[in-house]
C-alpha cells in the first residue's frame, strides 16, 4: 500500500543522545534521560489550590526546581533544589505556576486524570484516533465529598483521594486497601535516595515540556502489559521503552507493538492516553516507584479498578475490541527466509501433508520477487512458472498463501521513478527526498494523506491478475503515532478508498470497533476478501511493515 507523507515536526524535542550515547534514528527512545539534564527546569506537583467536585476541575501549584550535582561522602549524585526564576520580565512568568488538573468519572471502575504543564488548555479532539468515541459519563456511580485531607471520590469498587498538601492521588480498593499513590518529595524523608516526585520539565534547548507521573510500587507487586515486549512477563524491576521500532528478533527489550497500558496484581491498571514515546520505569531505578517518563506535554491517564479481566474489559471499552480472527490464522504458518521458487513452496506443502503435520499457511518471504528484498509486487517469472495455478492448488490442499512485502524503494526498484515523479514518498523537513532510499513511510514520519487514485489501482490490479479473482487480502500496518489534527483528513481519504474498492466489486467487511488502540475507520489493516468473510484485525500499534495474504 503506497502512502504520501510529509515530515511533521514532533511536539517534543528530538533526542541528541539516548542513554548516554549518540542517538540513532529508529532507536527506541529512553525518555528518562531528559529528566537528568542540568539544563532543564523542573517543576514538582506541590499543592491543590482549588477543586470543584461538580465539574471535576481544579488547579495544582507546581514548585520550580533545579537539578544540581552534589558530592556526598565518596559519591557524586544529583539533587533537586528550589529555584527562583531568572526569567525576564519577571512579571510575565510565574515562579511556581498554577495549572489545570481534572478528574473525569468514566464508569464505576474507571477514572480519567488529566494534568497540564502549560496555561494553554488544548482543544478537545472530538475525533480522537486512540479512542472509539467520547468516554462515558460515569458520575452517577461515584460519590464526591470534601474531607480534612482533601477531596474523596468513592464507588462500590474503590476510591480516589485527592490530598490538598502535599498534593497526592491515593487509590484504594473497596475494602480500603491502598493500591498505589503518587509520590511527593516528603516521601524521601526516610531515605538517602532522593526520588523525584510527580513532576514535569521545561527543556532549556527549546522550552518544550515533558511530564513524569510517579506512583508508589509495593513490595512483591507485579506489573503486566506494555505490548509485545519479549522480556519477562512481570515488568516489575524493568525499564520498558514504549516506542515502535524493528527489534530484529525477540532477544532485545524493543518491540514492534508497544501498548501504553499495564495493570498490577494489586487490582489497578493504567492506560496512558498518548501516542508520544513513553519510558516506564517499574521499580528499575528505585524499587518503590513506578515512573512514567512521557514525551507528551500533558498527562492523560485512565485508571482502572478490578481483576485483570475486568480491567481489560474497561480498557477495550475505551479503545475498541477486535473481532475474533478466522480459525486458520491460529494454525501453523510455515516459512523461513526464504522460499525462492514455486517448486520450493509446493515441495514444503507436499511434505507437510505427507507427514501429516498440521499447517494452515505457506508464507513466501522476501524471495518471491525477481530480486530478493526488492519489492515490486510481482512473482519472479523465472522461478514461478504459474503463480495463479500454484495459489489455486495450495488452496485446494487447505493452505492459505502469505506474501511478504515492504513499501521501501531503492533507486533500482522499477517503481522508484514513478513514485518520485508523483510525489508519493516521505519528505524531510524541507519537503525533499531525504536519502537515496525512498521510504513510503518509516517510523519517524506522520502519515498526512493517502493517494489512492492511481497507485491503488496499480496495486490492486497486480494482485487481482496474480490470483485471478478479487479474493485478495492485503494487511497493511500503519504507524501508531499520528497527530490528531491529521485524523479527519485521513478519514476523508480512507472513505474515498472504501468507495473505490466497492466500485471494483471487491467486498470489504468493516467493523468500526476492531482495533485495540485505534479508531476503526482509520485503515490500519485493509482486507479485501470475498463476501461473508470476517475482517482480520491484527496489531493496534505498529510500523508500516506489511504482509499480503492471498486467500
Amino acid at each position: 500500500m503506497l502512502l504520501a507523507a510529509t515530515a511533521i515536526p514532533p511536539a517534543h524535542a528530538q533526542l541528541k543522545t539516548n542513554a548516554g550515547v549518540q542517538y540513532l534514528l529508529s532507536q527506541s527512545k529512553d525518555m528518562s534521560q531528559d529528566f537528568l539534564d542540568l539544563s532543564n527546569t523542573y517543576f514538582f506537583a506541590d499543592s491543590l489550590v482549588s477543586f470543584d467536585t461538580s465539574t471535576g476541575k481544579g488547579t495544582v501549584q507546581w514548585k520550580r526546581q533545579q537539578l544540581m550535582p552534589r558530592q556526598a561522602f565518596n559519591a557524586n549524585t544529583y539533587l533537586h533544589q528550589p529555584l527562583q526564576s531568572l526569567d525576564f520580565p519577571e512579571t510575565a512568568y510565574d515562579n511556581n505556576p498554577q495549572l489545570t488538573f481534572t478528574v473525569e468519572l468514566v464508569s464505576e471502575r474507571t477514572l480519567r486524570i488529566h494534568m497540564l504543564t502549560s496555561p494553554i488548555v488544548p482543544k478537545e479532539d472530538a475525533d480522537d484516533p486512540m479512542l472509539i468515541g467520547k468516554p462515558a459519563d460515569g458520575r452517577s456511580f461515584w460519590k464526591a465529598e470534601k474531607t480534612d485531607k482533601g477531596t474523596l471520590y468513592t464507588s462500590r469498587y474503590g476510591s480516589l483521594l485527592i490530598e490538598n498538601y502535599p498534593w497526592r492521588l491515593v487509590l484504594k480498593d473497596a475494602d480500603g486497601r491502598l493500591l498505589t499513590q503518587t509520590r511527593c518529595w516528603s516521601d524521601n524523608d526516610s531515605t538517602q535516595v532522593k526520588v523525584p516526585p510527580f513532576s514535569f520539565i521545561k527543556r532549556g534547548s527549546d522550552n518544550s515540556r515533558s511530564i513524569n507521573p510517579v506512583f508508589s510500587l509495593a513490595p512483591n507487586e507485579k506489573i503486566y502489559g506494555c505490548g509485545e515486549s519479549a522480556t519477562a512477563l512481570n515488568k516489575a524491576g524493568q525499564k520498558v521503552n514504549l516506542f515502535v521500532t524493528d527489534p530484529q528478533g525477540p532477544e532485545t527489550p524493543d518491540m514492534y507493538k508497544p501498548i501504553p497500558f499495564f495493570f498490577s496484581n494489586r487490582g489497578y491498571g493504567m492506560f496512558m492516553h498518548t501516542s508520544a514515546p513513553v519510558t516506564c520505569d517499574f521499580g528499575c531505578s528505585y524499587i518503590g516507584a513506578t515512573k512514567l517518563f512521557m514525551a507528551d506535554e500533558a498527562m492523560d491517564i485512565f485508571i482502572f479498578l478490578g481483576s485483570p479481566k475486568e480491567m481489560l474489559s474497561e480498557y477495550t471499552a475505551l479503545v475498541g475490541r477486535p473481532e475474533m480472527p478466522p480459525l486458520w490464522s491460529f494454525g501453523t504458518w510455515m516459512s523461513r527466509i526464504t522460499y525462492f521458487s514455486e517448486a520450493e513452496g509446493r515441495d514444503v506443502a507436499r511434505k507437510l501433508r505427507e507427514n501429516k503435520i498440521p499447517s494452515d499457511v505457506i508464507h513466501f518471504d522476501t524471495g518471491w520477487f525477481g530480486v530478493d528484498w526488492q519489492c515490486d509486487y510481482a512473482f519472479a517469472a523465472d522461478r514461478f512458472d504459474n503463480p495463479r495455478q500454484m495459489l489455486t492448488d495450495l488452496r485446494s490442499q487447505g493452505f492459505r498463501t502469505c506474501l511478504w512485502q515492504l513499501p521501501y524503494f531503492t533507486p533500482k526498484n522499477k517503481f522508484f521513478p514513478e513514485l518520485v515523479e508523483r510525489g508519493l514518498y516521505v519528505r524531510n523537513g524541507k519537503g525533499q527526498l531525504h536519502s537515496f532510499t525512498l521510504h513510503v513511510c518509516d517510523g519517524f514520519c506522520w502519515i498526512q494523506m493517502w493517494h489512492y487514485d492511481h497507485i491503488y489501482r496499480i496495486f490492486l490490479k497486480i494482485f487481482i491478475q496474480i490470483s485471478g479473482h478479487p479474493a485478495v487480502q492485503v494487511i497493511n500496518r500503519r504507524l501508531f503515532h499520528q497527530p490528531a489534527d491529521q485524523h479527519s483528513q485521513m478519514v476523508r481519504h480512507s472513505e474515498k478508498l472504501w468507495s473505490f474498492l466497492y466500485d471494483l466489486n471487491i467486498s470489504v467487511p468493516y467493523d468500526p470497533g476492531y482495533s485495540l488502540s485505534c479508531k476503526g475507520k482509520i485503515i490500519q489493516h485493509i482486507c479485501l476478501v470475498p463476501p461473508g468473510n470476517k475482517f482480520l484485525c491484527n496489531s493496534p500499534s505498529c510500523r508500516i511493515m506489511a504482509s499480503t495474504c492471498i486467500t
